[in-house]
């Protein structure tokens, strides 16, 4: 399976645009193409005086402002793309039935999105690099910031 994964990621030229890179999710009801297009829009325009100053992001100035509103569209819970490229790759049908080893079309409508995500993080500055544990959407409250420990508390399986 990884090798017809990673075959299809290496298959799928880049988009040249955060739109470009996008446009192949419309085909999921649960993406709304025109919330979608205005928050891409409307964050590069937002982010365009502040993406290389030295106070606020601070990115380098060949850092392009599409791969960061790609890297802030895939945290967003609306338009969950997020949540649709997850499900599409630990889908059960990610392979194409009858297909031998390629992927699914769903699978497949995600990968411009996933190869230009991919781009945007390694693009980024060491400096914003982290390595380590992270969790997302994890609804639980600490008694106390000094009980603050996930791992103690959300065990494999949990």
């Amino acid at each position: 399976w990884m090798r017809s994964l990673s075959k299809a990621m290496e298959e799928t030229e880049l988009p040249a645009t955060l739109l470009d890179a996008v446009q192949p999710l419309e085909r999921f009801p649960e993406i709304d193409m025109d919330i979608l297009t205005f928050v891409v829009k409307s964050k590069s325009s937002e982010w365009q005086e502040v993406l290389h100053d030295p106070q606020h992001f601070n990115l380098p100035q060949s850092y392009r402002i599409d791969f960061a509103v790609c890297i802030h569209v895939y945290t967003l819970s609306d338009p969950p793309v997020f949540a649709i490229i997850n499900r599409e790759m630990f889908n059960r049908d990610r392979r194409q039935v009858g297909g031998g080893r390629s992927i699914s079309p769903a699978l497949g409508a995600c990968l411009p999105y996933i190869k230009f995500l991919r781009e945007a993080l390694r693009a980024l500055p060491q400096r914003f690099k982290y390595k380590g544990e992270a969790r997302r959407g994890v609804k639980w409250v600490y008694p106390s910031p000094d009980h603050h420990n996930p791992t103690s508390h959300f065990k494999t399986g949990r």
